[in-house]
């Protein structure tokens, strides 16, 4: 699926329309910040709802927070990360890992942000990308190697209720799709 948020525009799909049926893949427009954003198995979306006038948070303080906690997340995971100057979201030396695409109403917060874990990258080169020019990437690129999107949630879930206050919190696993895995992977040695 391809959403476009309130600064996107049709000129951000970088294939037509009948390309996108054809991969079976539909474009929303929706109510968030942010431009065109492909959304892929191995991307970790992320929607907190939140209050931000209880905790006394503006919206550049939000935005601080989720990308200080997608960082605290890539740091636990080995992979070097900064938050965005130009653009809201978080890079490495690579590329884009991450996006801020949050919207909000009545000062609480919907929509979210969308970690790459490891996605197929050719999907998320099909729109356009951020104003600095940063290529997509993922965690799985960085490090050259699995990343396990358990993992990466539980870090992520942990950083963010940290960076917005929360001491008690609960992470669901229940959803069928959520269980984990174990995959086998054999290196030549």
């Amino acid at each position: 699926m391809v959403t476009i948020g309130r600064k996107g525009s049709r000129s951000q799909l970088l294939t037509d329309e009948q390309d996108l049926r054809s991969r079976l893949m539909e474009v929303h427009w929706l109510n968030r910040g942010g431009g065109a954003l492909v959304h892929a198995p191995g991307q970790l979306a992320v929607y907190p709802i939140v209050p931000l006038d209880r905790l006394g948070l503006g919206l550049a303080d939000y935005r601080a927070a989720l990308e200080r906690a997608v960082i605290g997340a890539c740091s636990e995971l080995k992979v070097a990360a900064t938050g965005g100057r130009e653009a809201p979201g978080v890079f490495c030396r690579t590329g884009q890992l991450a996006w801020i695409a949050s919207a909000v109403r009545n000062w609480v917060t919907h929509q979210g942000l969308f970690l790459n874990v490891a996605p197929a990258m050719h999907l998320l080169r099909l729109v356009a990308s951020t104003p600095g020019g940063a290529p997509p990437t993922s965690l799985a690129a960085q490090r050259t190697r699995p990343v396990s999107m358990h993992a990466a949630r539980e870090h992520l879930i942990r950083h963010l209720a940290e960076q917005l206050g929360y001491d008690r919190w609960h992470l669901y696993t229940g959803h069928p799709l959520l269980e984990r895995t174990r995959r086998m992977v054999h290196a030549p040695a």
